[in-house]
């Protein structure tokens, strides 16, 4: 877990620093204007359901299918241990006019969940696989012309699919009341905070067209 963060940790640093020279570069060439481009394309990553789990929040969000795609599996017994690769997104924006956008966006996390049964003790490890697709709406509060801030809100179903067979269909929301957009002219990096599917702290590349 601590090497997952770490890892997270240098290839946000990676994105700021990388973005920043680009920003620098762009400065020399053109004025300090809000950029309006149509279109973006953003490929995202996040330490998904183990934020909420090590954060100890994840009793309290439990019945909340909305947060935790396996939240009933965890009725009558206990998670021991979870692992998880984190949740991938895939991410396709419109700009509708100068603040509001639309889109949608995938996403994919696989889950080893371990659990131990209040009635029996009986310990049982299941592989989760949770898609969650979302309607995006995002709204741009602050622009300039290499930051950005954002807030999202995105709501859709997440398909589950349980080692042994069982799939199961299960609602799916993402509220993120704070992103920052950064970089030049063509290549952007992208850090928010939020709840919900995608997880606590998301961070990716963002390609404009």
């Amino acid at each position: 877990m601590k090497n997952q963060y770490l890892i997270f940790a240098l290839i946000a640093v990676l994105f700021v620093s990388v973005s920043s020279f680009a920003a620098d570069r762009g400065a020399q060439n053109s004025a300090e204007a809000p950029r309006y481009y149509k279109n973006s394309l953003d490929i995202g990553y996040n330490p998904g359901v183990l934020s909420f789990f090590r954060l100890g929040v994840y009793d309290k969000l439990a019945k909340l299918d909305a947060f935790i795609p396996f939240s009933d599996l965890l009725i009558g017994a206990e998670a021991t241990d979870l692992r998880s690769g984190g949740t991938f997104s895939v991410n396709y924006m419109r700009r509708l006019n100068d603040w509001l956008w639309i889109g949608g966006n995938v996403n994919y996390e696989y889950v080893t969940l371990e659990l131990r049964s209040y009635e029996t003790g009986e310990i049982s490890s299941n592989g989760i696989s949770a898609i969650p697709i979302m309607a995006v709406g995002k709204a741009a509060w602050c622009r300039r012309k290499h930051v950005s801030l954002y807030s999202k809100l995105g709501i859709g179903v997440t398909p589950v699919f349980i080692q042994g067979g069982t799939v199961k269909v299960k609602p799916a929301v993402q509220l993120t009341p704070i992103g920052v957009e950064f970089g030049g002219n063509h290549v952007f990096g992208f850090v928010e905070g939020g709840i919900g599917l995608q997880g606590v702290l998301i961070a990716g590349m963002r390609f404009p067209f």
